[in-house]
């Protein structure tokens, strides 16, 4: 139920969010980031494989009993020996399963860090979208003043009087056009480069992006606080601490003597041939595999601990980025259901006033505080939205 609420908030608040799926899906499927962790995990499967197997045995071949007075004689007694031997470790009942199940913990961490590396890029790619949209909706305001502006310094001209007062504001208008200009082109720098770090994030060419983003009433903080169980990163701390149990059964399993058992095959020139089988275990005597056994328990309290302060964490930033979220509806609301006409009423005054004969500067206070209010509500939208991303990469969305 929470899981569809979710999805039809997506639908609801991007209504032309198709390019930027498809980005998404791109960078997911292709991006060599993700790739890399996916060939870290094949690696592992052959880790695991291998922890089931026995060590190599060893061979071993000599000559026994040489004579220095006659070396290349090998039949001069029965201790004249040509041998090959060969010795074999078997390792105490459960520590092959226990370590493939340690290999597999470790596969577990790289299967969640995985996801969690394909939320966090989801992430900045809508970040990067987002921050693409808001540059281009102040190009879009900016480009419109001038039109405006310049309409205006037009009719100033033609209804205005020919005096020192009118000179000076045309003057004002002029620094005012210039302004506008330079802004324009730092708008223009900074989408490029976002533009070029979309590129990379999405790991495809794109020159356009095409969204339309509205603002709509937060959903309740609750169905996002039953959804942090979902966080990638918390699932990872979750894995870590499983691969540290895995260990310290390891680790306790290497107290037990493993046995090696040998065969070896006595070759004698003038006499019976024989054979020696010998039997020995390891002698964990020196109190190695129990310092292990400490450090593998610290590392369980470690990640024990590591786990109990993320989960802290991100209940502390869902708070944070929902309050951000609010914060930006209501902002956004304000300006453009109350500020925003009021404005344009006057700036609809202010041109009736100067085609009537009087001067700009009330007009030109308009335009600025239009310009202000614009950007104010533009910035809003895009805070909202990238709230939005950050509370979707902290419950595990990758939409």
């Amino acid at each position: 139920m929470i899981r569809t609420l979710l999805v039809l908030w997506v639908c609801l608040s991007s209504l032309s969010a198709q390019q930027l799926n498809e980005l998404i899906a791109a960078a997911l499927q292709q991006h060599p980031s993700l790739q890399s962790i996916e060939a870290r995990m094949n690696g592992v499967d052959e880790a695991i494989a291998v922890a089931g197997l026995f060590h190599n045995p060893k061979l071993s071949i000599g000559m026994s009993d040489i004579q220095l007075a006659n070396p290349l004689k090998r039949s001069l007694e029965p201790m004249q020996t040509t041998s090959v031997g060969i010795t074999q470790s078997i390792p105490y009942f459960g520590k092959r399963k226990a370590l493939q199940e340690l290999k597999k913990a470790q596969k577990k961490v790289l299967y969640h860090s995985l996801r969690a590396a394909e939320v966090a890029l989801v992430k900045e790619i809508k970040l990067s979208a987002y921050a693409i949209w808001e540059r281009e909706e102040h190009l879009n305001i900016v480009e419109d003043l001038l039109k405006t502006l310049q309409q205006s310094m037009e009719l100033q001209a033609v209804y205005s009087r020919t005096d020192e007062t009118a000179h000076m504001q045309m003057m004002i208008a002029e620094l005012g056009l210039s302004q506008l200009k330079i802004k324009q082109s730092r708008l223009h720098y900074e989408r490029e480069g976002l533009y070029a770090r979309l590129r990379y994030l999405a790991n495809t060419e794109i020159d356009t992006l095409h969204l339309s983003l509205h603002v709509n009433q937060p959903i309740p903080q609750d169905l996002y606080e039953a959804k942090l169980t979902d966080n990638r990163e918390l699932q990872i701390q979750n894995a870590r601490l499983r691969e540290a149990h895995d260990g310290v059964r390891v680790a306790k399993l290497s107290r037990k003597s493993d046995v090696a058992v040998g065969i070896t095959y006595h070759y004698r020139e003038a006499f019976r041939d024989y054979v020696n089988v010998n039997v020995g275990i390891s002698l964990p005597i020196y109190s190695r595999e129990t310092h292990d056994i400490q450090a593998s328990r610290q590392k369980v309290l470690e990640r024990s601990l590591m786990r109990t302060d993320w989960h802290e964490q991100i209940h502390a930033q869902l708070q944070r980025y929902y309050a951000q979220l609010q914060n930006a509806y209501t902002v956004e609301h304000i300006i453009t259901d109350e500020t925003l006409p009021q404005i344009e009423h006057m700036l609809e005054l202010a041109d009736t006033a100067i085609r009537n004969g009087a001067d700009m500067s009330d007009y030109l206070e308009l335009i600025e505080r239009k310009l202000a209010l614009d950007e104010q509500r533009i910035a809003a939208i895009a805070r909202y939205y990238s709230a939005q991303a950050s509370i979707d990469a902290l419950i595990g969305e990758v939409k």
